[in-house]
């Protein structure tokens, strides 16, 4: 056995020499480790390729005459360069044009770039598209608001929607500000080292956005008896990013939350003259709207905005931190109205290079578009990242450049980071402006540096700043405080 082999079940050359039985015991039992790890990457992989064979007998009891109207592009489900290489579907779009097709996720996946081809496709398309996301039907009735369609979708939406509108953002800003700060402040507390990694960022942001998102949506605050016990049975419900998969877990997790909201609604219908602050949920308890379906929404919703809040901070701070001449050309803004465009446009350009994706769809019939087949139970991948990347649109793309959003209003088939779509993120609007809040207190009162920075990852949902990337926090004396 060489040294190398030795050191990787972790005993020296010499001592394996010394201790042969020590030696085999220990290669044994990694080997045993390693097995099923192996085992299930080999079993996924049959499946994939067995995927693939049923896919193309499909299609050939279909008529042979169909093939030729596929997309260009392999259905390889060995290919995994999507998974690890954040330009891939930008490279195939050049190589084979607009809309092909990639094994994706482990089937047939059509992918179309091009926000106004986009657009133009959901929209003459609609009745053949639903939305690919969570199935919460285990959880409560009809399920996720994304999945629905016709005047369903409509109700429930126009429902979340006014709820969302009623928990009015003024109302909370000075809170909301302060408990920013305070959270920021924080994370730079008694600290040994002023260098920050990837996952002590994620974690302070994560409680941050969340006790903004139990204000908003249900006008709990951390004074609240409620608070902890929602904050504990949301971190059960999706430990570390939102459930995809309803299991045993996140159904107690979910009973447990729905519980507490269910109180605090009684509590509401009891003493409506002292909710203080006004939130999501007095509205849909004063307008008499609250059933399961709308609860149930409204009770996840909590998982996807404050998630997806905190992994757009993320790169808020990696950009702005690598970006230090950024930092002082907004930071001279003074005028509090021109502070808090220059803070929107910070939000808008760093959804513009990452955050936003792209929007799935599952294929209920046959589809034709564009002169291509898109057949049934396939999924259609609206790629928004990659048309956010058009030179043709924005010039030099690929540059953290907020200038781009100051004094430029783009249309929809230009930029659309929250959807194109009927399904647009009913939270869109809240997003912005609490983030672009977060921008402007980062640039006043504190300084970024950074440390490293590495290639970013795929995440379970979004792309995210990689394991490498660390950076420094600190105070600044600024002249005055964001009010």
């Amino acid at each position: 056995m060489t040294a190398h082999a030795s050191s990787v079940v972790g005993i020296s050359e010499t001592e394996g020499s010394r201790y042969p039985d020590s030696r085999m015991t220990l290669l044994q039992s990694a080997a045993r480790k390693a097995f099923p790890r192996v085992a299930r990457g080999c079993r996924r992989l049959v499946a994939a390729a067995a995927h693939r064979l049923r896919f193309h007998l499909w299609m050939v009891a279909r008529g042979i005459k169909d093939w030729w109207l596929l997309p260009p592009g392999r259905l390889d489900p060995f290919d995994l360069a999507m998974h690890f290489d954040q330009h891939y579907t930008l490279s195939k779009a050049r190589q084979l044009g607009p809309i092909f097709k990639v094994w994706w996720r482990g089937g047939h996946t059509t992918c179309i770039v091009g926000h106004a081809r986009i657009r133009r496709m959901l929209l003459a398309k609609e009745d053949a598209l639903r939305g690919s996301t969570i199935d919460l039907r285990p959880l409560f009735p009809i399920g996720h608001v994304r999945a629905m369609h016709g005047e369903t979708h409509r109700r429930y939406r126009r429902l979340l929607v006014q709820a969302l509108q009623a928990s009015r953002l003024e109302a909370h800003e000075v809170a909301i500000r302060e408990w920013i700060r305070v959270g920021l402040n924080e994370v730079i507390c008694d600290r040994v080292s002023p260098v920050i990694t990837r996952e002590e960022l994620r974690s302070s942001l994560r409680m941050i956005t969340g006790g903004i998102m139990l204000r908003l949506l249900f006008g709990v605050t951390p004074e609240s008896s409620s608070y902890a016990e929602l904050v504990e049975h949301y971190r059960r419900f999706g430990p570390e990013a939102p459930a995809w998969t309803i299991r045993h877990s996140q159904i107690a997790a979910f009973a447990d939350i729905r519980r507490i909201i269910l109180r605090l609604a009684e509590d509401i219908r009891i003493h409506p003259e002292s909710r203080s602050p006004p939130s999501a949920l007095s509205h849909l308890v004063a307008a008499g709207d609250m059933d399961e379906t709308a609860l149930g929404n409204l009770i996840y919703m909590f998982e996807g905005s404050h998630f997806d809040i905190y992994s757009l901070w993320t790169w808020v701070l990696q950009h702005l931190a690598a970006n230090p001449e950024v930092m002082t050309r907004f930071r001279a803004e003074t005028d509090a109205l021109h502070s808090r465009r220059a803070g929107e446009a910070i939000v808008l350009e760093t959804l513009r290079l990452e955050q936003s994706e792209a929007i799935n769809r599952d294929v209920s019939c046959d589809i034709f578009f564009d002169g291509y087949l898109i057949p049934r139970n396939t999924v259609v991948r609206a790629c928004l990242w990659e048309g956010h990347k058009d030179p043709r649109i924005f010039d030099d793309p690929f540059a953290f450049n907020p200038g781009r959003f100051l004094g430029r209003v783009w249309s929809i088939d230009e930029f659309a980071p929250f959807g194109l779509d009927k399904h647009r993120c009913i939270a869109a609007d809240f997003v912005i402006a609490i983030s672009a809040m977060f921008v402007e207190i980062v640039l006043r009162e504190f300084q970024l540096a950074i440390v490293s920075v590495g290639p970013p990852r795929k995440g379970v949902y979004h792309w995210e700043p990689g394991p490498d990337l660390s950076i420094v926090l600190g105070r600044r004396v600024c002249p005055y405080r964001s009010q």
